[in-house]
């Protein structure tokens, strides 16, 4: 406990769960995704479609420039769907109003899944 507040220190389990289902995650996330989009297509100019789709988009990390690590749009894409989940799951109001909210989020969920889905069967017959 907090001697100064009197409640409880989070869990591991809970802080990690907001770390997930975080805002932040998010913007990190889709930042890492135009950054992948902008290398991806500066790349695709001298290497061509495919090379930069399996370099930069369907891998789990890229080096950017040639030396810097940098997540792959599959682990992105991961770990925003993860985030997605989550906020839908843990954040989104449960009441009618918010009913379009969450067909929204839990499409976007359903065509993430899939995509990553047929990814991994086309991959791995």
């Amino acid at each position: 406990m907090n001697p100064e507040t009197k409640t409880p220190a989070p869990s591991l389990p809970g802080a990690l769960l907001k770390i997930l289902a975080g805002g932040t995650l998010t913007v990190i996330g889709l930042s890492v995704l135009l950054v992948l989009t902008i290398g991806g297509t500066v790349f695709q100019v001298e290497h061509g479609l495919y090379q930069a789709q399996k370099d930069y988009f369907q891998s789990w990390y890229v080096f950017l420039f040639g030396f810097l690590p940098f997540p792959g749009g599959q682990l992105t894409l991961w770990v925003l769907t993860v985030n997605l989940s989550l906020a839908s799951a843990l954040r989104l109001k449960r009441n009618w109003g918010a009913l379009g909210l969450h067909i929204i989020h839990w499409g976007l969920i359903v065509l993430l899944v899939g995509g990553c889905a047929h990814v991994f069967r086309a991959r791995y017959p």
